[in-house]
């Protein structure tokens, strides 16, 4: 006659939820890395008329609170 199973129920601890945590956020960020890295396609043609916007460098903005 086979013996029932038993399943034993652990608790989680507050250091391996932690660890998971920190885990799937490293993996997360490698992922998003990963996709910024890829190359774009060439724009569209209905973007063609459109200026592409500028951001300018943080230095150029502050440049003219330095003139004062």
């Amino acid at each position: 006659m086979a013996t029932p199973l038993q399943t034993t129920r652990s608790a989680s601890s507050p250091l391996g939820v932690a660890l998971a945590f920190v885990g799937m956020f490293v993996v997360g960020s490698l992922g998003v890395q990963l996709l910024a890295g890829l190359p774009r396609d060439a724009a569209p043609a209905a973007s063609a008329g459109r200026a592409a916007s500028v951001v300018a460098h943080p230095a150029t903005l502050w440049s003219a609170l330095g003139e004062r």
